[in-house]
Order: C-alpha cells, then sequence, then structure tokens
C-alpha cells in the first residue's frame, strides 16, 4: 500500500496532487507493480492522464495505491485530491465525498466469447451460460440473471485475471470493456479469436473526482481538463496504445 507522503514543498514549489488508484486496475488503463513490498503505478493510459492533469496545474502527480475495500473508506491516514477513473454510481456517498466536473471519457462493456461460440443478441441467448467478471463489480443488466441461477458468475479479482479465464475456455462469456478488448487483441495474438457482441452491457461516462479535502478547487481541475481535452490531449494518450475513444 503506498500512502501519500507528508509535503516538504516550500512556497514556491507547489505541492504535488495526489491520485487515487485502484489495485485492480490493469491495463490499459493501469499498470500496477508491487517490487520490494511497495506497489506503484508504472504505466497505462489513466497514469498517462493523471500526468497530464497535474502538469495543466503546474503540479506534479503522486499515485496513492488503494485497495478495493480502502476505496470505500474514509480513511484519515490517507490523503487523496483526485480519484479518477471512476463515477458517482459507483462511489458509495458521491456527492458528500467528491465533487464531480464533467466526464472525459464514455466506456462501454460487451460481452466477449469465443470467435466460435454463438453470438450473444440477447439476454436469453445466456441462459445456462457461465460469465466471467471482477469481484465486487455491480452489473444492473445481468444481475437479476445472476440473482435467479439462469446465468452463473464467475468472479475474477480484476479484468485482466477475466480475461484470462476466458482465453482458458473457463467461462462461456467475459464481461469486457471495448477499449481493453482492442488493446489486447493488439499485444496477443491468442486474444484475436474473441469476439464482442452487439449486446451492450453498459454504457458509462467516466470522470476524475474532486475530494473534499482537495489542494485544487472543482473550477481549477474543470478547466485543467477542458483545456486538455480541448487540445486533444486524451485522444493522444488514447493512440499510444492504438485504442479509440467511444463514441
Amino acid at each position: 500500500m503506498l500512502l501519500a507522503p507528508c509535503s516538504e514543498a516550500g512556497p514556491s514549489t507547489p505541492a504535488p496532487l495526489y491520485f487515487g488508484v485502484s489495485e485492480a486496475w490493469a491495463m490499459p488503463f493501469g499498470e500496477i507493480q508491487t517490487s520490494g513490498g511497495r506497489t506503484a503505478l508504472v504505466g497505462g493510459i489513466m497514469k498517462a492522464w493523471q500526468e497530464a492533469l497535474a502538469a495543466e496545474l503546474g503540479r506534479s502527480a503522486v499515485p496513492v495505491i488503494l485497495s478495493r475495500l480502502r476505496e470505500e473508506q474514509r480513511d484519515p491516514g490517507i490523503h487523496i485530491d483526485v480519484r479518477c477513473f471512476t463515477t458517482p454510481e459507483w462511489v458509495t456517498d458521491a456527492k458528500a465525498r467528491y465533487d464531480w466536473p464533467s466526464p472525459y471519457m464514455t466506456i462501454e462493456e460487451r460481452l466477449v466469447g469465443a470467435s466460435t461460440s454463438p453470438t450473444v443478441q440477447t439476454l436469453e441467448d445466456l441462459h445456462g451460460k457461465s460469465v466471467g467478471t471482477v469481484l465486487g463489480y455491480h452489473y444492473p443488466l445481468l444481475d437479476p440473471l445472476f440473482a435467479s441461477a439462469r446465468i452463473t458468475r464467475d468472479d475474477a479479482p480484476n479484468e485482466a485475471a477475466a480475461v484470462r479465464k476466458q482465453l482458458a475456455g473457463r467461462v462461456d462469456y467475459t464481461v469486457m470493456r471495448t477499449i481493453d478488448l482492442a488493446y489486447l487483441q493488439r499485444i496477443d495474438p491468442n486474444a484475436r479469436a474473441l469476439r464482442a457482441s452487439s449486446l451492450l452491457i453498459t454504457r458509462t461516462s467516466v470522470y476524475c473526482a474532486r475530494s473534499k479535502s482537495a489542494t485544487i478547487s472543482l473550477e481549477q481541475l474543470e478547466r485543467a481538463q477542458t483545456r486538455l481535452l480541448g487540445r486533444g490531449a486524451f485522444e493522444r494518450i488514447l493512440a499510444d496504445y492504438r485504442v479509440a475513444p467511444e463514441k
């Protein structure tokens, strides 16, 4: 667990911005590595976006790695200024804990299966099938089917582990972001045998939320984000990973 250190910045050196990072992130959004007992964010779309936001505000970016449990806790020992790659729907007491600027991207999740599997066009096509999911995640469209046992939920700790199960043939389908699938198919020839269904599971606007204790204002965050998006900075970050934004 990487906790935010006390800042020793002088009056001429702006304090860094601390960004909350989920340990469940996987590429292309975030590459999390643990070495020598320390966990760090070492790459990915969100690392580049957080650093761009911080630089636009004249700050440096410091990632604070949070376990899934700590993401939902109000731990006084952890200071976070901004929490990116989130949405009010995913956060308990979202309005009480954070201020929300405009979203900076939209992500889609679809069912992904082997190219030889029957194409899923409706929920009825899933009856009796197993679906790979991420532990702790909610899927409003699928949850009633899981609850009624019409389909089987198969949890993995993160998206990368879920797709490994899919590639190994341990589940019939997996809920996956289309951006993740595009990235995976670029770097792993085995993943090119996967196919996304036409059935949309979720379409979600994603935000960088400002913590109520942040050292920047919501207006500062909004303006910095607007300037970056206006210059095409986020699209260039996506292009570095050869994925395209959802339209």
